[in-house]
């Protein structure tokens, strides 16, 4: 069995989140993989020098970590911190590829300190081709999760998707999250599948059952309409406050961690941020939830993505109030759909409205609608790929 492993080609993962951020696909992919006898490289996120300056608090040592051997986090899993690099890659492509340039070398360097000639690469990074070539790796696979282009900051579209175009030319293999995705990459590529997110299903039954409420939680009055995730500038804060300032008898808790300034609801005391909750926990937060909300900005963002909370929100058999994204339709009419202020009140309180035998049965027809979209059914999918691919 031992040298059966040995032999499963070795995969690089080119991630743009470190391993220790909110748990999703990347890197619960990457321990699946690892648990499956790849030897797994986990590349975190590619910080530049003004993000460095921005985040430095506790965070000292990271300009100096891409000079350690890869840690290991378990059997065959490694986590490789890159250097920092220079800001405004997504806008000018010659920046992008001296970024990949030093980055290319710098994975020879650590793939070779860990014994690995030859692997897969197994890239969400759209801007990565040129460190790929540098590398040597001729095994590519490109998941596209979001349309990264269309993100706020600094970024310039077309630089991206001129990258993402080489990329794609030297992949065998085109993973993407969304339908979305799949027709903004068009004719770029014949070989592109469609994996949406999922949600551990066993995991978040304990929203129902848990029996000790949080501490934090406690002092919170009810109703309690809620949301997980990262509060990040995808989310409608406008929309949000609209929604706190009309009902201030509700109470507004975000779990998570936020990357936006939300000093605007300093005023509102019916709005808690709790924080970043660690994953094992978070069904004991959401059991004191009585409806959840998905309210993302109505742009391309929302348009192409796989909102991996609203399938964690399903599995906790917990109503939902979300704006109608492509990828939450098929969830309708169960999921309610809101386009704006006051249809999630109106939305929102039909659900607060709705009697203890009339919850069980929507609870229970909304663990229904994912009983099939878990995580195992996405790596195996995702492997099966490989397999014919690159014959694994």
């Amino acid at each position: 069995m031992k040298m059966q492993q040995e032999q499963k080609l070795p995969i690089v993962c080119l991630s743009t989140q470190d391993y220790g951020d909110l748990w999703t696909r990347k890197q619960r992919f990457m321990n699946m993989f690892a648990e499956d006898g790849h030897r797994v490289v986990y590349v975190e996120s590619q910080w530049h020098v003004l993000t460095f300056a921005k985040r430095f608090s506790g965070q000292l040592t990271r300009p100096f970590r891409f000079l350690l051997k890869p840690r290991k986090v378990k059997d065959n899993l490694f986590v490789a911190t890159p250097p920092l690099l220079l800001p405004f890659h997504q806008m000018a492509t010659p920046i992008a590829l001296i970024n990949n340039l030093i980055l290319g070398l710098w994975l020879r360097w650590t793939t070779r300190r860990l014994g690995i000639k030859d692997s897969l690469v197994y890239s969400y990074v759209p801007y990565s081709h040129l460190a790929i070539r540098i590398l040597g790796s001729k095994k590519v696979l490109y998941e596209k999760v979001d349309d990264l282009a269309a993100a706020k900051g600094l970024i310039r579209r077309a630089t991206v998707e001129s990258l993402e175009k080489q990329l794609l030319k030297m992949s065998q293999l085109v993973i993407v999250t969304a339908t979305k995705l799949k027709f903004l990459l068009g004719s770029q590529h014949d070989s592109v599948h469609v994996i949406p997110n999922a949600c551990e299903i066993e995991h978040f039954d304990g929203a129902t059952t848990s029996e000790t409420e949080p501490l934090r939680m406690r002092s919170i009055l009810k109703p309690r309409i809620g949301f997980v995730g990262m509060l990040a500038y995808w989310i409608d804060l406008d929309l949000v406050e609209r929604i706190a300032k009309t009902k201030p008898n509700w109470q507004f808790v975000f779990i998570g961690p936020v990357s936006v300034d939300v000093s605007r609801f300093d005023k509102y005391h019916n709005v808690h941020f709790i924080g970043r909750v660690p994953y094992d926990y978070l069904p004991s937060y959401m059991a004191g939830i009585d409806v959840f909300i998905n309210p993302y900005r109505r742009d391309d963002i929302a348009e192409s993505c796989s909102p991996l909370k609203v399938f964690e929100y399903l599995a906790a058999g917990k109503p939902v109030v979300s704006v109608p994204m492509p990828e939450v339709l098929r969830f309708a009419p169960f999921v309610r759909l809101a386009e704006n202020s006051d249809q999630f009140v109106a939305r929102i309180e039909e659900l607060l409205e709705m009697k203890a035998m009339e919850r069980r049965k929507l609870s229970t027809q909304l663990r229904a609608l994912v009983k099939h979209d878990n995580w195992q059914d996405r790596f195996d999918r995702t492997r099966k790929l490989l397999q014919e691919t690159y014959h694994l």
